[in-house]
């Protein structure tokens, strides 16, 4: 079928004109997505150490149970406190401080690599980890490799180096128990290896 040049070269340029407004849509709606990750990361993620926050924890402690109700693999939780953490505040500052929790959210990012692990900052110099898929000699073997990482540290700040340890709570999930609970029976191991002296583990 025949069209004059003038209906053809309308047509090219109506076609081209729709193929830039269609990559155009497309690269905003990609840039539209990468701004909705952003700012979804930004509401589960502590800004200081790059782990989750308290809010992205408390919603992976409702899942982390709902899974192991219905699967035969174990969770388990670790409360981890930083050992006299104001007094590391006080003799280096906060700079000093923020220094050192942040090398401790890397301790624990290597050695909590698995699937299943999930670190979060819990709030101030604590931090929480929960496991799935995993049984308590698991959970103990990983606190303790936590436990001595930390103590190994030596944090380099303000040409000084900063040398800290860490008292963990560790708690196998028992089976029909309320998340709130087991944050309480880890907290209570937490406690209890404090008042044993700190830099230890203590499972409840």
């Amino acid at each position: 079928r025949f069209r004059p040049p003038a209906t053809t070269a309308f047509l090219e340029a109506r076609r081209a004109r729709q193929q830039s407004q269609l990559q155009s849509l497309g690269e905003k709606l990609e840039q539209l997505g990468s701004q909705l990750e952003t700012a979804r990361k930004d509401s589960t993620t502590d800004a200081l150490t790059q782990l989750y926050n308290r809010r992205a924890f408390d919603e992976q402690l409702v899942r982390t149970v709902e899974l192991a109700s219905l699967r035969a693999g174990g969770a388990a939780l670790l409360m981890i406190d930083l050992d006299h953490f104001k007094q590391l505040n006080d003799t280096f500052g906060h700079p000093g401080g923020d220094a050192v929790l942040s090398a401790v959210a890397q301790a624990c990012v290597r050695v909590f690599k698995g699937k299943g692990d999930f670190v979060a900052r819990y709030g101030g110099e604590e931090l929480a980890v929960l496991m799935r898929d995993v049984d308590v000699a698991s959970m103990s073997t990983l606190a303790e490799k936590l436990r001595a990482a930390i103590a190994a540290l030596e944090v380099k700040h303000d040409g000084r180096v900063i040398r800290l340890t860490a008292s963990i709570g560790a708690a196998f999930w028992a089976r029909g128990e309320l998340g709130e609970a087991w944050v309480a029976r880890a907290d209570a191991g937490l406690y209890a290896a404090k008042a044993a002296g700190r830099n230890r583990v203590v499972t409840a």
